[in-house]
């Protein structure tokens, strides 16, 4: 049945049927195939029902599409297992086959042509070409035998939690009033006592700004925006990595259904981060560059160094975790997805570590996800040069940021129009618009600057001796008109609202019918307007108006879970990336479930 199963995808595809000249063909012996698996093959396919083997194999192997069966079995009654994906180019149906053991892969690649050429004489799936690749046969006893192999990658990873975690305990001893009476906390016990877990637990429980409370209110907005691109990154990795039994109805059904809007408009989760780096980085530079005989350069380069070494020590966790320790925790016949990612890290890891891995060998970028914590990074190094600027002249700066914004939009035009990108996943112009627009910082930085443009908006608020006349206007009739106060949140509001709502129409749709110059257009008004709409959201709130809605985003559970959103984004996204699973997935029967018809 494993055999027939593969060979009948072909007729069942293409709504013929069994194809039992597929069978006779295989006992007629078949270019390929090597003459011990011709036997075992012939032995089960023209014996069946008196081969108690060919019923073993039946059981074992998966019954269907995205079934992977008894991967672990397979192998203890002496088969090998193998996986075979089709692909529009993600896999998009995989099938978990348990063959002879004298079976290899390679004996079935002449199965590709027939299996594929049946697939899209039928239409292909979803109108589109489909291709077939075979997976490595997955051998227990081997992967059992590399989890338990402690490798010196895996070793360096071990010590180094193992260290964090002895000066944790050493800082609680150093703590006792003993062992530090008279004694001034400076030099080795100064950086020990860094660690200290009693006083980190409590820093973590105080007030997350105690400078100025008002910026409470952005630690809602990062915490929902981080559950927002967990789940976001959830949807997306399990459609594309992991074996979904309804794969196609759920497609649609995202299409269709507006109760899902939020799943598939997650992206702008990572705009509204883009905009709080952005306000605070420029924040803090103001704070630094407005000081009399600030000197540009040593400043400069203490910001980049205080930068790096803030995201180094969880970044280095992460891909140490990611390379050495999390292969040691999954297996599954689908578990060797993780192969060309691992691989990528080991050729390079040096653009993630320097923050330029979103431009070099994207395809082979290690972790992903960081693509991110890159742009960020990039991004970071403009800001103490344009606050140094503005510092010097308000209007050369606000006009930087106008030039710099304009070359964003005719860059993001270009790219989609120059690489013919696509928002259907399911084309290869969605991995074209990854790779050439997605993780370009010139194409994600507008929300970027709307953040510093606010920033500066913020301080003209609180500083007077840092007025200017646009920003001044606007702040007086936000804190003394009610009906301006209103409107801008309206506003706000509606844009916000509209952008999710039409993101999806765009995303999922391949029928759509948008050029790719359309695309272009929708692509840059909705990373501008959608990060333009919620500060207009949260500013009115950030100067002391709005105040249902200040307590609830500066709320103290958000103010907890906002100093943990950096090591959420980062360990989380370990597991989503890991397709460990070895049963398939059947997405979230709820929105599967047929509306009641009203009466």
């Amino acid at each position: 049945m494993s055999l027939t199963l593969i060979l009948t995808l072909a007729g069942v595809c293409a709504g013929s049927g069994w194809d039992l000249g597929l069978v006779a063909r295989i006992n007629g012996g078949v270019e390929g195939i090597g003459p011990e698996c011709t036997l075992d093959l012939v032995n089960m396919l023209g014996h069946f029902i008196s081969n108690k083997t060919f019923y073993n194999h039946f059981y074992k192997s998966g019954k269907g599409i995205n079934e992977l069966g008894h991967y672990r079995e397979c192998e203890e009654m002496g088969g090998n297992y193998v996986t075979f994906n089709l692909e529009i180019p993600l896999p998009i149906f995989t099938l978990g086959v348990c063959l002879p053991k004298k079976c290899r892969a390679a004996d079935f690649v002449w199965i590709s042509r027939i299996v594929v050429d049946s697939v899209n004489a039928g239409g292909g799936i979803a109108g589109k070409n489909a291709t077939l690749s075979f997976a490595p046969i997955y051998d227990v006893t081997q992967n059992n035998a590399k989890n338990t192999r402690m490798d010196a990658g895996a070793v360096v990873t071990i010590c180094l939690v193992a260290g964090f975690v002895l000066l944790a305990v050493v800082a609680l001893i150093l703590e006792h009033p003993h062992l530090l009476a008279n004694t001034a906390v400076g030099g080795v016990k100064g950086a020990i006592a860094c660690f200290n877990i009693a006083k980190n637990s409590k820093g973590l429980f105080q007030d997350a700004n105690r400078v100025d409370p008002n910026l409470d209110v952005f630690n809602g907005l990062r915490v929902i925006s981080m559950l927002w691109i967990i789940l976001g990154h959830s949807l997306a990795q399990l459609i594309m990595s992991t074996p979904t039994g309804n794969l196609l109805s759920f497609i649609n059904q995202l299409q269709e259904r507006r109760s899902l809007l939020l799943f598939t408009a997650g992206i702008y989760a990572v705009d509204t981060f883009f905009i709080l780096s952005g306000f605070f980085a420029a924040f803090s530079c103001y704070s630094v560059y407005s000081r009399p005989r600030t000197k540009f350069f040593p400043t400069f380069i203490s910001l980049i160094v205080q930068r790096y070494i803030r995201l180094f020590p969880i970044y280095l966790i992460t891909f140490l975790t990611f390379m050495f320790i999390l292969p040691k925790l999954y297996d599954g016949p689908i578990s060797t997805r993780i192969l060309p990612l691992q691989m990528g890290c080991r050729d390079n890891w040096v653009g993630n570590f320097l923050y330029y891995n979103n431009y070099f060998k994207v395809q082979h970028m290690c972790m992903q996800w960081t693509w991110y914590i890159a742009n960020d990074f990039q991004l970071f190094l403009l800001v103490p040069i344009i606050s140094y600027i503005y510092c010097k002249s308000k209007k050369f700066g606000m006009g930087l940021i106008g030039v710099l914004s304009v070359v964003s939009i005719i860059l993001q035009l270009w790219c989609v129009i120059h690489y013919e990108v696509s928002l259907d996943f399911m084309s290869e112009g969605y991995i074209r618009y990854n790779d050439k627009y997605y993780y370009m910082t010139y194409c994600r930085c507008i929300p970027y600057f709307i953040g510093i443009v606010f920033a500066w908006m913020y301080i003209s608020y609180k500083s007077p001796n840092d007025k200017v006349s646009p920003f001044e206007f606007l702040n007086t009739k936000i804190k003394e008109n009610t009906a301006v106060r209103y409107a801008i949140y309206a506003v706000g509001l509606v844009t916000c609202i509209v952008n999710i709502a039409l993101y999806p129409n765009n995303y999922l749709n391949s029928e759509a019918p948008h050029s790719v110059y359309n695309l272009a257009v929708f692509l840059a008004i909705c990373h501008t307007t959608f990060p333009l709409g919620v500060m207009l959201v949260i500013y009115p709130a950030l100067v002391g108006r709005f105040r249902g809605l200040k307590p609830f985003m500066g709320c103290k559970v958000f103010n907890v879970l906002a100093k943990l959103t950096y090591s959420a984004y980062m360990l989380s996204l370990i597991h989503i990336s890991e397709p460990t699973r070895p049963l398939y997935i059947s997405y979230a029967v709820f929105c599967l479930k047929k509306k009641k018809k009203k009466k």
